[in-house]
């Protein structure tokens, strides 16, 4: 038996990440032959046979363990994409890791952040984000890019979100290339579908960049035109009113 504070100490954790950890575990286990043991003054203990434990660790090996970059990219989509206040702890907990890690984690956002104009803000509520829309959408595009050069399928989870948007800005957007054999390499094409879904999905969300620099046609103008980028705005957004 070893107990809480010593599997604590070696994670580098809180005694209450632990608990977590052990609800999540009990919960994974109640389908199977083993348990964790709780002795109050001794501490815990799995129970099972040796091979159910092996067949444990066998599984176990297949679980893919979030990078510092993908655990910071998440954070970044709650507090831009989904707009949430955040805690140290919370994080901690969701991440099952220490707030050590988590406070290195949203150092490195709030450098990341200063790029666009953004603040990140901690108060009595949380953390959280404020900045003009316009910069948002900037940060928004650059987190998209961010996620889906990490080339692994939990990279698109955030697109799949948005699946109607994403298929029809897909669809209009490669018809409107074909239809003017517009030559667009493959690094500018990703970048303006992204730039697409962004701008539709804030604006789906009642969110607009009120500035005279509009977001969009700054992204759009190494088309051939603006005439060219008016018109492929003019579908897009006809196509989601």
């Amino acid at each position: 038996y070893q107990t809480v504070s010593f599997f604590a100490l070696g994670l580098n954790v809180s005694t209450r990440t632990i608990f977590n950890y052990l609800e999540f575990i009990e919960e994974e286990l109640k389908d199977s032959d083993l348990y964790v043991h709780k002795v109050q003054g001794r501490g815990i203990r799995l129970i099972g046979s040796q091979k159910d434990k092996i067949d444990l660790l066998h599984s176990l090996n297949g679980v893919e363990v979030l990078s510092t970059l993908e655990r910071q990219l998440i954070i970044i989509q709650k507090l831009i994409l989904e707009e949430q206040t955040l805690t140290y702890q919370k994080l901690s907990d969701y991440f099952m890791v220490s707030t050590s890690s988590i406070t290195k984690d949203l150092e490195k956002i709030q450098h990341f952040f200063k790029k666009y104009s953004i603040q990140l803000v901690s108060d009595k509520k949380g953390t959280y984000v404020i900045g003009d829309e316009y910069h948002k959408q900037l940060c928004q595009v650059t987190y998209l890019e961010e996620r889906l050069s990490l080339k692994k399928k939990r990279s698109e989870d955030t697109l799949q979100k948005e699946g109607e948007i994403v298929d029809g800005v897909y669809q209009i957007f490669h018809e409107f290339i074909g239809e003017y054999q517009l030559h667009v390499s493959h690094k500018y094409s990703r970048r303006m579908f992204i730039t697409l879904i962004v701008f539709i999905s804030r604006l789906k969300y009642g969110k607009h960049p009120y500035i005279e620099k509009d977001f969009l046609f700054e992204e759009m103008k190494y088309l051939d035109s603006y005439i060219l980028a008016e018109e492929l705005l003019k579908r897009i957004c006809s196509q989601f009113q």
